[in-house]
């Protein structure tokens, strides 16, 4: 394969490299011929003097597969005399040093186990173990201090309970908290150590006020209001140089922050419009001419997009003095009382943290935090093997850098010492960084890019894209180039850099619209795309990526087509739809098998058999699901008896059905067997003596139903056969973590042909290429970060309940500046889901949502119609845009008009309906 010049000034081996590599840019070559020349050029006695680490272990086996490959072909090309190095170093990579992050810290722990303080032979406990024994070491240390009067912390664990709720949402913190103990280290150090409370007050307003002043250049800012205000002559003119006049009188040493922050909001509301652009008519005037002040303007614009990015705080501080010299009973603020409440909830932290480290060691244990932590900890503290560490390997090679933290950037410095031993090449795209929930932070790329070029290093940027057709291209550029800007208004943004077309096929390929609208009347938005995509099959409309090794234009197969989706709320409406239309289809990757219906009803029948006098919501479920079916009415005569426990209302029902009857007594039989037997073949009895195995059997769905009935029941064999969990409790609190959790289980698989339609995540996706994508339910917000906050910056937030004030729920104002900067981070990184979720597209990409009733468009559907400008009532949409082409090894420009069909219902998809795929050159 020949390399770009980009490509090329990549593999430079004599420097620290950083690659900004855009989607379907080759990065995985560049990384394979990168290694390859570090071995063929350099002085390597070894591959194990070249550390490459991949994100996931299965690209770790990739990589290492490619290498040997090459490393093959060279001999067979060279010969065996000329290859001697080829074969010496094909033999020795099966103990190179390609892995994850988390392989390569073990694999230094187990090589130091004393001096890392760990257990010599120690294993990994991950996943749902992992989650299981930090919540039981959480409950038991919150018991032990509730049971024994005399425990120190009692006073602290029942500030707490009255102040942050209930026991589960404290179990459910103290394990987030745990999970997240670097951030904690680095919070306690940073803020928390500091005992005088107004001095962490006074902190939080300098973090504002420099989160400010790095944003906003104010000199700037100023001056460029200057130049506009000398033209402008529209009705917010005066205003704005008014406001003008006081920003620029404020002090420059420690200004007030929220009135900078007030004052910055009321001009940008004033000088631009909601979209963002500068008002042309309010505040410039009609017709004024701004010739010769474009770069001013531009810069008002890009200011006040940060301005919006940085929300308003104003932190409160105890009350003054009243006018009779006395200090007021109530001096006290929410904020005062969030710390004195996060203070005791550090004290009980830091002993569960210890308790669960002693029980995890103690089983000779440790779980992910523990290896990158205890690697950190072993480099900072011990110099010598510091010192032979970083001898030992000259090349560190880092994929998918843009989802790295804090921790891992220290560790690479520890192991380069700065960047000033061993050369780093790090690839990656902070475009695609959406990994925040597993503690990715998306502003270290930008950091470790600083720190490499202080250090002689070079950056790269990988814009060229071989995977995606001309129309794709142009559409995604034009998007979110408005989208994301050229730079970034915040710590969480990253700018856009345009991509450009590498792929060699001619076809231009097509965007496509599917915009129904939310009323009684309108067309179900997924009935939309089933019809959509069997139009494209009936019409055998052509693709171009290549299939089976081989390019060319065809005709689609189902199996070509990807409905990728943000989440599972809307997966049963997708899949009905496909049912119905007769479409073949696999749900994959991050489509939760634990979230599917069938197994949340066997999942309640076994909640309610382990404590039937405890679990009434389960029994409920139990009755009116598929195994028994009891109606609402009869469920509704039942409540109405004066028995508190709602099993022992139904037993002494006095006039319940014959179905009824039977139901209550296969209850009680099952009640008496359900922990006398393993759970495997409890699952077993309740669906076969029940009305659940025809509902598992039937059905359009009845197939996947099933499959997924028998991955539950091999769940349940292997459950049986672990001896430290084997009680009916046990399992149904493994289940119960695994239903709540995000999903990563896919459904079970059947067998089928592989022509079907998949739907996976968009972060599932992530890697991927598909012929077709479709990209539904676009005006869905997603979920927002919620109370309690843990901001690696400003510390934990959440509104304590306060006894004083009748358990009111307080206000503390850095709570809402917490909030403010996890719903901006959150914004940012839906932007980047969306980019990732369309450069997943080669040929076709087809975007989807529902338009509420009023018109007004939501979240990423609103982007849309925002930065295209899209009439609500059009049926095509026209964009001029540019592209860049790379072919013959230098690129063109060239423009054109992007026709991009709009269907609004589903009268727009009649079979047989015609649209050109064609861009207008």
């Amino acid at each position: 394969m020949q390399l770009t010049p980009s490509q090329q000034d990549a593999l430079n081996i004599e420097r620290h490299v950083c690659v900004t590599a855009g989607a379907g840019s080759g990065k995985t070559t560049v990384l394979v011929e990168r290694y390859l020349k570090i071995l063929s050029e350099d002085n390597v006695k070894s591959p194990r003097e070249i550390v490459a680490i991949t994100f996931t272990e299965k690209a770790a086996a990739e990589m290492k597969e490619r290498i040997i490959e090459e490393l093959s072909a060279q001999e067979t090309r060279e010969g065996p005399e000329q290859s001697n190095s080829g074969q010496h170093f094909r033999e020795e990579m099966g103990a190179a040093h390609i892995s994850t992050i988390h392989a390569f810290c073990s694999r230094i722990l187990r090589e130091f186990p004393f001096q890392a303080g760990v257990p010599a032979n120690f294993s990994i406990i991950q996943g749902i173990d992992q989650k299981l024994l930090l919540q039981q070491t959480v409950k038991n240390a919150l018991k032990e201090i509730a049971t024994d009067p005399e425990d120190r912390h009692r006073t602290e664990l029942t500030r707490l309970l009255q102040r942050y709720g209930g026991q589960q949402r404290l179990v459910d913190f103290f394990s987030t908290m745990v999970n997240q103990r670097d951030v904690l280290a680095q919070l306690i150090s940073e803020i928390y150590s500091n005992p005088d409370d107004t001095q962490i007050r006074e902190g939080w307003e300098q973090q504002v006020r420099e989160e400010l002043t790095s944003a906003i250049d104010m000199a700037d800012f100023i001056r460029c209001l200057k130049v506009a205000l000398h033209v402008a002559k529209g009705k917010n003119a005066e205003t704005v140089k008014g406001l003008t006049g006081r920003l620029e009188a404020l002090p420059e040493q420690s200004p007030n922050v929220p009135e900078v922050l007030n004052l910055l909001k009321e001009i940008r509301d004033l000088i631009t419009t909601k979209s963002g652009t500068i008002a042309k008519n309010d505040f410039l005037g009609r017709g004024t001419k701004t010739a010769g002040i474009e770069t001013e303007i531009d810069l008002l614009i890009t200011t006040g997009k940060k301005i919006q990015a940085v929300p308003p705080i104003k932190i409160a501080h105890p009350a003054e003095i009243d006018e009779n010299g006395n200090k007021e009973t109530q001096d006290v603020t929410d904020d005062d009382f969030l710390i004195a409440t996060t203070r005791d909830l550090f004290i009980l932290y830091e002993r569960i943290l210890s308790e669960y480290q002693n029980t995890k060691f103690s089983q000779g244990k440790l779980d992910f935090s523990d290896l990158q932590i205890k690697t950190r900890d072993l480099l900072r503290n011990n110099e010598e093997i510091r010192e032979a560490l970083v001898s030992r390997h000259k090349y560190y090679m880092i994929d998918e850098y843009q989802d790295t933290n804090e921790l891992q950037y220290e560790l690479v410095m520890l192991l380069t010492n700065e960047l000033k031993c061993a050369k780093l090449f790090i690839v990656g795209d902070p475009k695609q960084s959406i990994y925040a929930f597993r503690g990715a932070n998306v502003s270290i790329f930008e950091k470790t890019r600083k720190k490499i070029r202080e250090n002689g290093g070079c950056a790269i940027s990988l814009t060229e894209n071989f995977r995606s057709l001309s129309n794709i291209i142009a559409f995604v550029n034009y998007f979110f180039y408005g989208l994301m800007g050229a730079e970034s208004a915040n710590k969480f943004e990253v700018p856009y850099e345009s991509l450009t077309k590498a792929r060699p096929t001619q076809p231009d390929g097509s965007i496509e619209f599917l915009f129904g609208t939310k009323d009684e009347k309108s067309a179900d938005e997924s009935a939309m795309i089933a019809r959509h995509i069997k139009n494209m099959k009936l019409k055998e409309e052509k693709v171009w990526a290549r299939k089976n090794g081989k390019d060319g234009e065809r005709s689609i197969a189902y199996g070509d087509i990807a409905i990728l989706i943000r989440s599972r709320t809307h997966l049963p409406n997708i899949e009905h739809a496909l049912l119905e239309a007769s479409i073949p289809y696999l749900t994959t990757g991050g489509i939760g098998f634990y979230q599917r219906q069938e197994i949340y009803d066997i999942w309640n029948y076994l909640n309610f058999l382990n404590k039937p006098t405890e679990n009434h919501a389960s029994l409920v479920g139990v009755l009116r699901g598929p195994a028994f079916g009891i109606s609402d009415t009869e469920l509704y005569e039942i409540s109405a008896q004066e028995e508190t426990d709602f099993w022992e209302k139904s037993q002494k029902y006095p006039t319940p059905t014959e179905h009824l009857r039977n139901a209550i007594d296969t209850l009680k039989r099952h009640i008496q067997i359900a922990h006398r037997m393993s759970v495997n073949q409890l699952i077993l009895t309740i669906v076969n003596e029940t009305g659940m195995i025809g509902a598992l059997k039937t059905g359009k769905q009845g197939p996947q139903r099933w499959a997924n009935y028998q991955k539950l029941l091999e769940f349940a064999r292997n459950f049986d056969a672990d001896e430290d969990k084997q009680t009916l409790t046990d399992f149904i609190e493994f289940l119960n973590i695994l239903i709540d959790e995000e999903p990563r289980e896919g459904q079970a698989p059947m067998e089928s042909s592989a022509d079907a339609v998949e739907i996976m995540t968009i972060h599932a996706a992530k890697g991927k290429q598909f012929p077709v994508v479709i990209l539904p339910c676009l005006e869905r917000k997603g979920r927002t970060d919620t109370e309690p906050f843990i901001d690696d910056t400003l510390g934990i937030g959440f509104s304590p309940l306060n006894p004083k004030k009748d358990y009111e729920k307080t206000a503390p104002a850095i709570v809402d500046r917490m909030k403010d900067r996890a719903d901006t981070k959150g914004i940012a990184e839906k932007k980047r889901v969306l980019y990732v979720g369309t450069t997943r597209a080669e040929d076709r990409l087809i975007l989807s949502g529902s338009l509420p009733a009023n018109g007004k468009p939501q979240q990423a559907l609103r982007w849309l119609h925002e930065y295209l400008h899209i009439d609500n009532e059009a049926d095509r949409l026209s964009l001029p845009v540019a592209l860049e082409v790379f072919a013959n090894n230098h690129t063109t420009r060239r423009n054109c008009e992007l026709q991009i069909p709009i269907s609004r219902t589903l009268a727009d998809l009649v079979p047989g309906d015609e649209t050109s795929d064609d861009t207008s050159q």
